[in-house]
């Protein structure tokens, strides 16, 4: 025990000795590290100062580009350690959204960006002014060369007008400046003015939309419009659609209304259509009725009576076609039960004939036959003969010989037949 704490000792105070020497040689060697006199210490703390100011002020100017300037004219101050130009303009426009100052590095930096980076940024600012200072975009857009770009910014003028003040959208779509639209860009425009238009007063928006000279526009605009109005006031939504002069308009706007309504009350719908049907084509009217009854076909078949006699065979056919699709047999039975050789009855047999002409042609041709009208029922037989297949060929070769027709009207007929089998991948022989 007395033995180690001996060695213990010897160690320490040995350690001890080498420690000193060897701080005083680090200490003293200027090989090393040479000493500094007073005045070159005065002066590196100056410099050391000074480095600490600069990289200080460095740091402000770089995160406090805050000042707003107006309309492109800032000051930009460079730094040692300055983000690349894209970055700092990056940062203006989205960071800061200020693309007062974006524009000011753009013209700061132009002469080291290229083309397509200088284009790119600039449409970009240019679409920012646009959202709050739509004149000033236009003012700036002659700077781009880019057609694509000059479009693009073009909408995002549209878009900041409407928002701001919508005589001056319309006025501005009025003007030289959109006169040099193309077709495209112009409907464009159009489009993004009255759907936000459209938004707030969907009753003014309409108004407008009937006065338009292009039905091109009219066409492409009518469906923001009465999505919108509709949402607000769906019967007034319909009768101003129903008193449209242009029936191609007034065609796809019913139909806009009637299949985007989800709560829709089809009765009083179709009264409103059918008291003003003698502003509807017969396809229209048609379309309408089709749409309105699909719920409920059984319970309104009988509404085919209250139209124009000169349009319910055409509406009928376009009932009782889809009516087939759903429910074939009560289809076919409403129709038996109703067969007074009536327009309505034309026309809802004309529809059976049509959807079994080509898998059941005896069942077509039984029904074409049982029209009483000859110029009707010889034409459903052609329509017959014309999309049978190679089965009914033979069936209506047999059948056709035991009717009673003119000589004329079967002449007629078999001339069809002939020439269908004619038409046949695999030639039928027909025997005499």
């Amino acid at each position: 025990m007395k033995h180690s704490i001996l060695k213990l000792s010897f160690f320490l105070a040995f350690s001890f000795i080498c420690g000193f020497f060897t701080r005083g040689w680090f200490i003293t060697d200027d090989s090393v590290s040479p000493k500094l006199n007073s005045s070159e210490f005065s002066t590196l703390k100056s410099a050391q100062t000074r480095d600490e100011s600069e990289s200080l002020i460095m740091e402000e100017t770089a995160d406090d580009l805050t000042h707003k300037p107006y309309h492109g004219v800032a000051v930009v101050i460079d730094t040692v350690d300055s983000p690349s130009p894209m970055t700092q303009i990056e940062a203006a426009l989205v960071g800061r959204r200020d693309p007062d100052t974006a524009y000011a590095l753009l013209l700061k930096y132009k002469h080291v960006l290229s083309t397509e980076d200088y284009e790119s940024k600039l449409a970009d600012i240019l679409s920012a002014w646009a959202r709050d200072d739509p004149a000033l975009a236009n003012r700036h857009i002659g700077e781009l060369t880019s057609p694509m770009r000059i479009e693009s910014v073009y909408r995002s003028i549209a878009s900041g007008l409407a928002t701001q003040d919508i005589k001056d959208a319309f006025a501005w779509l009025q003007s030289p400046t959109a006169e040099q639209f193309s077709d495209s860009l112009l409907l464009d425009c159009y489009s993004i003015i009255m759907y936000q238009y459209s938004e707030l007063n969907p009753v003014g928006a309409a108004e407008v939309l009937a006065q338009l000279d292009s039905v091109t526009i009219q066409m492409e605009l009518i469906y923001p419009i009465l999505d919108n109005y509709a949402k607000q006031d769906f019967d007034a939504a319909l009768n101003w659609v129903l008193d449209l002069d242009t029936f191609g308009i007034k065609s796809v706007g019913i139909s806009e209304l009637l299949l985007n309504q989800h709560r829709l009350d089809e009765v009083q719908t179709l009264n409103t259509i059918i008291e003003k049907q003698e502003n509807l084509d017969g396809q229209t009217l048609a379309s309408a009725f089709s749409i309105l009854s699909s719920t409920d076909p059984p319970g309104m078949a009988d509404n085919l009576y209250l139209i124009a006699e000169d349009k319910q065979s055409e509406v009928a056919q376009a009932f009782i076609s889809e009516w087939l699709k759903s429910d074939q047999i009560a289809a076919m039975a409403w129709v038996m039960d109703h067969d007074n050789n009536g327009s309505v009855i034309d026309g809802a047999t004309e529809a059976i004939v049509n959807a079994a002409s080509y898998s059941e042609t005896d069942v077509a041709f039984t029904w074409a036959e049982k029209l009483s009208d000859r110029e009707k029922r010889v034409s459903l037989i052609s329509k017959v003969i014309s999309s049978a297949n190679a089965d009914g060929v033979y069936y209506l070769n047999d059948t056709l010989r035991k009717y009673d027709f003119s000589e004329k009207d079967r002449s007629a007929l078999f001339e069809k037949l002939n020439a269908r089998i004619e038409e046949n991948t695999s030639p039928l022989i027909i025997p005499d």
